[in-house]
């Protein structure tokens, strides 16, 4: 059974949904890198999240969502599932923008600001282009000791 799993996916694909349920299911601790790489609505240093993300694939168990490029090879490299959430770009912007408008009358619960820009927009619709080819790089490596499935 796999323990240690890194989810990925565009804005608003359901990374954080689906390692919430796999976590309760499988009684595994989740960590969403958004924990890691933001304090005080700011983002912390790389250094900073890269030593969190070391301490983090110590432990036994684990899932951890996010992409956060820079890191996505070290987190790889300890993995044994890599789940790829691919979800059409129309349906991630339309999750976003209704994520927002209900956390818009909240309180903010998460580390990073909740925003919705032109660029956040243009960063979604472009995400499979920019960053398949890196996702591929990284995960190339270490297909024999983690398992990929792309949803």
């Amino acid at each position: 059974m796999y323990q240690r799993i890194v989810i990925v996916g565009t804005p608003g694909s359901g990374k954080s949904t689906l390692a919430e349920r796999i976590g309760e299911r499988l009684h595994i601790p989740v960590t969403h890198l958004d924990q890691f790489a933001w304090e005080d609505g700011e983002l912390v240093a790389p250094h900073v999240l890269e030593q969190r993300i070391v301490n983090l694939v110590k432990n036994e168990k684990w899932i951890c969502d996010g992409t956060y490029s820079k890191t996505l090879e070290l987190r790889i490299k300890n993995a044994d599932l890599l789940i790829w959430l691919t979800d059409s770009r129309w349906k991630c912007i339309l999750r976003v923008i209704y994520r927002y408008l209900k956390n818009k009358f909240r309180p903010q619960i998460g580390h990073n600001p909740d925003i919705i820009s032109l660029d956040f927009l243009i960063y979604i619709w472009n995400y499979n282009k920019k960053f398949e080819a890196l996702i591929n790089e990284c995960y190339a490596p270490y297909h024999s000791s983690c398992q990929l499935w792309i949803r």
